[in-house]
């Protein structure tokens, strides 16, 4: 059996509208994130076809791993320390931007603030307002995201684990996890590496792209 695999403060209701920029750019996040999850998903439908006919072997337990599957292990957990790394720091960059946003939001959009306007001046007041509300939503859908990606990346890793052990039991042949891992860390390890610099650039474009109202300054 074989399988391959190709790698804050009360704040004033306001109607909030995107940005087509913005919207177009968190839709590019979702198929980055999405992209991930289908190379995550044929892994692991690849290890539970393998665990299912492979049954009359299952120990109770761990089986006992070769020279070459404990070296396998040991890269593993050093990607798996690697990448949890490079997420931690994703999550500042992205913690930083929703916070933010949040206090954006917060400073144009109280709704006491309104109440010390001079009629003419609520209008500016109201777009500035629509506009760190719609970057705050923009931060949170990023914030989803990065959310999902984090998942996705727990769970493949905890599947080459369970293929490593399936690996153990005889189900494949020796070395096949070795094999498998190393197309995952050259067409895949990169991108992970990178994911802080990734949600970086994304914040960067979303910055750029949330437009400011005419004669409103950000």
């Amino acid at each position: 059996m074989c399988f391959t695999l190709n790698f804050g403060a009360n704040t004033a209701a306001v109607a909030v509208s995107q940005s087509p920029e913005s919207t177009y750019v968190l839709s590019e996040v979702s198929s980055f994130v999405a992209a991930q999850a289908a190379i995550r998903n044929e892994l692991r439908d690849g290890v539970n076809r393998l665990q299912s006919v492979c049954k009359k072997k299952a120990q109770s337990g761990g089986a006992k791993l070769s020279d070459l599957q404990q070296d396998t292990s040991q890269r593993l957990l050093q990607t798996k320390q690697r990448t949890n790394e490079a997420e931690r720091a994703a999550e500042t960059a992205v913690k930083r931007y929703l916070d933010e946003a949040k206090t954006r939001r917060s400073e144009k959009c109280n709704a006491l603030s309104g109440l010390f306007k001079e009629k003419g001046d609520r209008a500016p007041s109201a777009a500035t307002c629509q506009q760190a509300e719609a970057e705050f939503k923009n931060a949170e859908s990023l914030n989803l995201r990065l959310s999902e990606y984090k998942e996705i990346s727990r769970s493949r890793q905890e599947l080459f684990q369970e293929l490593l052990q399936t690996e153990a039991r005889g189900c494949t042949r020796p070395g096949f996890t070795e094999q498998l891992f190393g197309v995952y860390q050259t067409n895949n390890l990169g991108t992970d590496l990178g994911i802080a610099e990734y949600f970086t650039r994304v914040i960067d474009k979303l910055r750029v792209t949330q437009i400011s109202p005419a004669g409103v300054e950000k």
